[in-house]
This record gives structure tokens, C-alpha cells and sequence, in this order.
């Protein structure tokens, strides 16, 4: 398996991403950034400037939303071991002005594609301490080289990678996914998958999405509470595509109709992809003001036309419709319910634990029509006993799955030290 990934699989990606950079500007700064490291040894030069006691360790995840998952434990390591390097990469290109502009990352990367020659050179110029890997994106030739250099190497918030189903596969990916030092799987069903599959002792971390989401809760914008509106129901729509927005606007011309709410509903929309088109068809819809117009005497709806601001806007919600269950899938529900609030989303779940953890309670409510959704925001603004009940219960879901990335911390900085690194 190792000669068809080295000489088909790998040769073949380096052939799609060569024709896409035709077309995609992602794939083409994808070729571009990974180039400039492979022919300038960007980190390389980096290290000249390195203190020889300083140590580094590498951490790497797929895109910008893996790598969300990754920066409460970078912070945590930061906080107790200041003089710690982080060296962070990503593959996908849209993620990496984030990574490299984040505050606790001293340098940011696009990882190179996975060749023999090219991974070997790239942990050469790195040369970490140790290696942190999110989730699945754990690449063959990576996990070789760093074996060979005996540098631990972190698995961090594991899933079963779905491809370990194949009898073609399973073997070689058992092997790569067993060379890892430490594996914490997100569930226990992952845990016992992934201890099968490696014969290692694989235990269960929470997932450390939900310590990022309080960390950047604890740091929030204070200009987002101008606002906040006491004497409107404000209804959050998250991260929404065409057919939320179209169940969100048939809810609104019904509840035109009743009198049945103790405050005037107000959406704070945030589209997905919040292109003009977008834009402008959410306009022809509803009367909305665009938040980059928006200020202190804005009233009514809202139409945030812009990206990085959900999180923050969660803080003045009364309750959050999380936009994707009725696409591809739901997006992050952990985000509002951060702010003890009520949450509903469209059926498509299946791809979020979170969500399928959290619609077995009162905190996240299902909708399959119009008139769910409309009995969900009368049921929300006027009964404030089921607030309280829900707001005590994302308490509790907050508190009983947060805490994991100062375990991931405090173990990466101890097998750093056994394996006589640190």
C-alpha cells in the first residue's frame, strides 16, 4: 500500500491540485505557498533566530475549522510553558492568514503535500519536539519520518476514519494510526473503534471545540452590544443557507398573522456564504439593515454581510437557529448554546456529535417544518420557566464537557519530557 500511495496516490493529488490552480484560486496559492517553503525553507530560516534551549512542538490540522480545535491547547501550553515554539499548519489554503495571524502561533505553514522527499525536508526544517495531529488528518509519510526521528506524536479529538471500513485499507491505516504515542478519541464508540483498530489503549477526551468556544466567549466585542435590543425577541440565525432562510421568512409572515408573542421578533441573519447574491436576495425578502451600516439606533432586522462575527452576535441572542440542517449539515451548535441559550436547527444532524448529543434534551430542538419552527418561537419568547430550565441544562452540558485541552496540554509537555526532549 505504501508503493500505490507514493506512486499513484500522491502523484495524482499533485496532478488535480495542478489543473484546479487553472480555475481555483484556493488550489493555485495551495501549489504557490507550498512551493515557497519547499524552495525557500521558510522555517528553516525561522530557526536561525530560535534560542538553542527553546523547544518546539508542531501542530497541524486539515482547515481553519479543525484547527479552532487545536488553539485552546496551544493557548493552555503558552500559559505554562512560555518559552514552548508553536509551529502551526494547515492544508487548506483559505485557513492559513488565520493560523499565521493567531497571537500564541509563531509560525504559521501550509503543510506540503505528503511525498517521501517533501515531508522528510519539511520535519528537517522543523524539527519539533513533538507533533499534534487533529482528528483524521494524520498523513502516512508525516507519521513515518517522525517515527524514524523518534518524535512523539498527539492525536488529538479522534474519530474513526471512515476509510478503516475498507478490508483494502484497514491494514495500513491500523499501521500509521498505531505509530501514534497517544490517541484520545471524542467518544467512547470512537475510543473503542480506534482501540480495535490499533490495539493501544485509546481513552476519551470532550471535544476541545467547547473550550475554544469559551475562550473566545471570554473575550468578546464589546461594540456587538450596541445591539442588543431588551424590548425585541432577538432570534440569531447562524451560519444559514437557502432553505433556512426560506423556512426563517415563511415562520415571519406567520407569526404576522398571531399575537402571541410577548415581544416583537427581531433575526439577526448570518448567511453561510454571505455573497452579494446572498445578500441581496435576503433583502428583496424581508426589511433588513446591513450590519456594516448598522449602529447604535439601528432598529429591526439585521443582515450581517460580512464574515468572523457569529460568535460574538451569539451574546445578544435570545435564542439561535443554527442554519445547515436542511443542507449538507448543521453548523456548530456548541457556538450559542456557549451563551445559555435555546437552540434549533433543521434534521440534518447525523454529522454533528453535538447535535446529536444535545436534541436528546431540551436544548436543541428539532424543526422538519414551518410550523415546528413557529411553535419553537412562541414556546422560546413567552415561556420564561423553559428558559431558565435550558439555560441551567447548557450549564451543565458546558460544564461536563469542557476541561480537555489543559489534559491534552499538561500530557503533550509530559511525554515531551519522558522521551528526554523537553
Amino acid at each position: 500500500m505504501d508503493v500505490i500511495y507514493n506512486v499513484v496516490v500522491i502523484p495524482s493529488l499533485r496532478m488535480v491540485l495542478y489543473f484546479a490552480s487553472w480555475v481555483s484560486v484556493k488550489a493555485r496559492r495551495r501549489i504557490r505557498d507550498t512551493d515557497t517553503v519547499i524552495a525557500h525553507r521558510s522555517s528553516a530560516q525561522h530557526a536561525v533566530a530560535v534560542p538553542t534551549n527553546q523547544k518546539r512542538i508542531w501542530f497541524h490540522a486539515a482547515s481553519m475549522g479543525e484547527f479552532e480545535q487545536l488553539l485552546p491547547i496551544i493557548r493552555r501550553i503558552k500559559v505554562t510553558e512560555a518559552d514552548v515554539e508553536i509551529i502551526a499548519t494547515c492544508f487548506s489554503p483559505s485557513a492559513i492568514d488565520a493560523v499565521k495571524a493567531n497571537r500564541d502561533v509563531d509560525i504559521g505553514l501550509l503543510i506540503p503535500l505528503d511525498s517521501r522527499k517533501e515531508m522528510r525536508r519539511f520535519i528537517e526544517d522543523v524539527s519539533p519536539d513533538a507533533a499534534v495531529f487533529n482528528r483524521y488528518d494524520l498523513w502516512r509519510n508525516a507519521v513515518l519520518e517522525l517515527n524514524k526521528r523518534k518524535i512523539p506524536i498527539v492525536l488529538a479529538n479522534a474519530t474513526m476514519p471512515s476509510a478503516a471500513s475498507s478490508p483494502f485499507l484497514r491494514r495500513w491505516i491500523a499501521d500509521t494510526y498505531s505509530r501514534c504515542t497517544q490517541i484520545s478519541a471524542v467518544t467512547m464508540d470512537d475510543s473503542k473503534n480506534l482501540s480495535d483498530l490499533t490495539s493501544k489503549n485509546v481513552d476519551v477526551l470532550p471535544d476541545t471545540r467547547i473550550d475554544r468556544v469559551l475562550d473566545r466567549i471570554s473575550n468578546q466585542d464589546a461594540s456587538v452590544l450596541q445591539w442588543k435590543r431588551d424590548a425585541v425577541f432577538t432570534l440569531v440565525c447562524g451560519s444559514t443557507w437557502r432553505r433556512d432562510e426560506q423556512m426563517l421568512f415563511e415562520a415571519i409572515d406567520a407569526l404576522s398573522t398571531k399575537t402571541q408573542l410577548d415581544r416583537p421578533l427581531r433575526l439577526i441573519i448570518v448567511p453561510h456564504e454571505p455573497v452579494q447574491s446572498v445578500l441581496m436576495e435576503i433583502e428583496s425578502r424581508i426589511p433588513c439593515t446591513k450590519l456594516s451600516r448598522a449602529n447604535s439606533q439601528t432598529e429591526g432586522h439585521i443582515l450581517v454581510d460580512g464574515v468572523g462575527m457569529l460568535l460574538t452576535l451569539y451574546s445578544i441572542a435570545d435564542a439561535a437557529f443554527v442554519g445547515g440542517g436542511f443542507h449538507h449539515g448543521v453548523h456548530s451548535v456548541i457556538e450559542p448554546i456557549g451563551y445559555n441559550i435555546a437552540v434549533a436547527c433543521g434534521p440534518n444532524i447525523h454529522r454533528s456529535r453535538d447535535a446529536m448529543e444535545l436534541a436528546k434534551t431540551d436544548v436543541l430542538t428539532i424543526v422538519k417544518s414551518v410550523d415546528n419552527l413557529v411553535a419553537w418561537i412562541i414556546a422560546i419568547a413567552n415561556n420564561h420557566t423553559k428558559v431558565q430550565e435550558i439555560s441551567i441544562a447548557t450549564r451543565n452540558y458546558i460544564s461536563s464537557h469542557s476541561g480537555s485541552s489543559a489534559v491534552y496540554a499538561a500530557r503533550i509537555l509530559e511525554i515531551m519530557s519522558v522521551n528526554n526532549r523537553y
